[in-house]
């Protein structure tokens, strides 16, 4: 009978740049049994941190477990709490809706932020990081579904549209239009993995359990070369699912990861929600995991460390109760693979 494999955990790691006390940190979280840290570099610690990253992520190698970096927030098109300096310096580069107002996030189409991508990437490759997890990218307003208020329709986007359709770009989410958006989407993922590679790293791709569901965008995204995690963030706790209704609407976004990640050199990876959770629904977290698993996840990791305690937005009814659930999961984790 061939031997279950073996389930990797994490855990995401933000809102602390002193070092004495990361160090603290990072080994309380090896002795849970964690595998990998994923930290996060926004845009002000890009500019003012860098140094400070690196040695957080030597720190954590220190601990005995594989540094990642996720680009928080950055451009305002990727998952993370924090302001984008670029998107106030360049409104020029940044989305349109369909009625051509301006939105607070940049386009992936515009040369602004692939440079500013490029500068990050040097950034995490001088840390000594392995893995960049590309985090929920996604466009400022969804343009699936017929959306009557959508995005991009920016002058870059509009000039690709004529050009690939020879036609002026419609203010309605047409099918082309859908073509169009989902094509770059895909093709900045293409692009950034490939960034990552030529600088020695390995990402991990992780888009959004939202309408938006593909199942060809999620295959294509997960085989792409040097894509070494592929998953989705299901917080159930934020998209309102039930306590009864948890475990079937894991079990469905887990089923689509494992069937993206078949045969690729992904391993299919799942976010467990420990923040913003109910009072009294913390048992979840443990049941999350055991739910992942039996759904055939390999990659398990949990946001945040400490439950978000330091974020009023987002931390949990009963922060304590939370990282409980999660330190109990885990263990039930490493027991299992011991």
């Amino acid at each position: 009978m061939p031997e279950a494999p073996r389930t990797t955990l994490g855990l995401s790691y933000f809102g602390n740049r002193y070092l004495d006390h990361a160090n603290v940190d990072l080994r309380a979280m090896a002795e849970m049994g964690a595998d990998f840290v994923v930290h996060v570099m926004s845009e002000a610690d890009l500019r003012w941190n860098p140094g400070t990253m690196t040695e957080l992520a030597a720190l954590t190698r220190e601990a005995g477990m594989r540094a990642w970096m996720t680009p928080w927030g950055l451009g305002g098109v990727f998952g993370g709490e924090s302001a984008s300096y670029v998107v106030g310096e360049h409104p020029e580069a940044c989305q349109r809706d369909s009625d051509g107002r301006h939105l607070p996030a940049l386009c992936p189409r515009q040369s602004v932020f692939r440079e500013l991508i490029e500068q990050w990437l040097d950034a995490a490759a001088a840390a000594g990081v392995e893995i960049v997890q590309w985090d929920e990218l996604h466009l400022a307003l969804p343009y699936r579904g017929a959306m009557e208020r959508w995005a991009c329709r920016c002058d870059a986007c509009q000039e690709a549209f004529q050009e690939r359709f020879d036609a002026p770009m419609p203010g309605t989410a047409t099918p082309e239009v859908v073509r169009l958006l989902d094509d770059l989407m895909h093709d900045t993922l293409a692009w950034m993995v490939a960034s990552a590679g030529e600088r020695g790293m390995g990402s991990a791709i992780v888009l959004l359990a939202n309408d938006d569901y593909d199942a060809g965008m999620w295959r294509a995204a997960a085989s792409l070369p040097g894509v070494r995690a592929f998953g989705t963030t299901a917080f159930w706790y934020f998209y309102g699912i039930s306590e009864p209704e948890m475990p079937a609407y894991l079990s469905t976004w887990a089923e689509r990861t494992v069937q993206a990640t078949v045969g690729t050199g992904a391993e299919p990876m799942g976010w467990v929600q420990a923040f913003k959770v109910p009072a009294g629904r913390e048992a979840e977290i443990e049941a999350a995991v055991e739910t992942l698993i039996r759904s055939g996840v390999t990659t398990i990791a949990a946001w945040s460390y400490l439950a978000c305690a330091a974020m009023s937005g987002l931390a949990p009814d009963n922060p304590d109760a939370t990282w409980d659930a999660v330190n109990r999961a885990f263990a039930q984790v490493v027991t299992a693979r011991e």
